[in-house]
């Protein structure tokens, strides 16, 4: 499959993992995880500083439901500098791994 940027064709980096049961990142709750960084700086600061804290106290009523494979990925990042770096540590480590 080729995705169509600025009219070339390109392959795709990622598959679809939310497709893929044996895959670690990202599933729904990881998605939502992102996107409760991408819209409240708060959570953003506290995933940042302490992603395990943010996580176990969720995001207003949204818990996630990590699985140990996602919370070791989450783990692995060191030192985010904002959340595109901490973004990218994340697909970097996945897909090391």
């Amino acid at each position: 499959m080729s995705v169509n940027i600025f009219g070339m064709k390109q392959k795709p980096r990622l598959a679809n993992l939310t497709t893929t049961p044996a895959v670690a990142v990202p599933n729904g709750s990881m998605s939502r995880l992102m996107a409760a960084a991408v819209v409240d700086q708060q959570f953003c600061r506290a995933l940042l500083a302490n992603p395990m804290a943010a996580i176990e106290r969720g995001f207003g009523s949204e818990t996630f439901n990590l699985t140990p494979a996602e919370k070791k990925l989450v783990m692995s990042v060191k030192n985010p500098a904002n959340l595109p770096d901490f973004a990218r540590q994340l697909i970097h480590n996945y897909n090391k791994a």
